[in-house]
């Protein structure tokens, strides 16, 4: 139910980037959505025990990260430094996880997980403002270095 969930939620997030949004709220969308993709399909596709999982799972957040570093740092957008941040924070999750012998599984998943769900929130609202500046003044730019001038 909670993965149906997301992925219905994620699935609104990417439509209504494309729909509405600049390279950036594409961008993150899409590695957000190809995460989800990548762990779905290897799941469905591959027999992975749980030592392997738990590697792969960090794997994919590594790669993710980077990607949404790689956004954040050139996009003229405070959001998707937050949307870096929290991936950062699902990294910290992994590796608490590798280096305590003890961690609960649920607060594992939980420190692992939970940074998605605010991240899909924060393309609808990045969205939504990136919309309302369009409007409002007829541009905005999508990346720090543009200039502030109607295409």
């Amino acid at each position: 139910m909670r993965i149906a969930f997301f992925l219905t939620f994620l699935t609104l997030a990417v439509s209504v980037a494309l729909w509405r949004g600049g390279k950036p709220e594409r961008l993150v969308a899409f590695v957000l959505m190809l995460m989800f993709s990548i762990d779905v399909g290897a799941h469905l596709f591959f027999e992975l025990d749980q030592r392997s999982t738990k590697w792969f799972h960090f794997l994919i957040d590594i790669a993710s990260w980077a990607a949404l570093y790689f956004i954040a740092i050139r996009a003229h957008r405070i959001w998707t430094l937050v949307v870096a941040a929290l991936q950062t924070a699902s990294i910290i999750g992994h590796v608490v996880t590798f280096l305590t012998v003890g961690v609960s599984p649920i607060a594992a998943m939980i420190m692992q997980v939970s940074s998605t769900y605010p991240a899909v929130l924060l393309i609808f609202i990045g969205t939504a403002r990136h919309a309302s500046r369009r409007k409002l003044l007829g541009f905005d730019p999508d990346w720090s270095r543009e200039r502030s001038v109607s295409n």
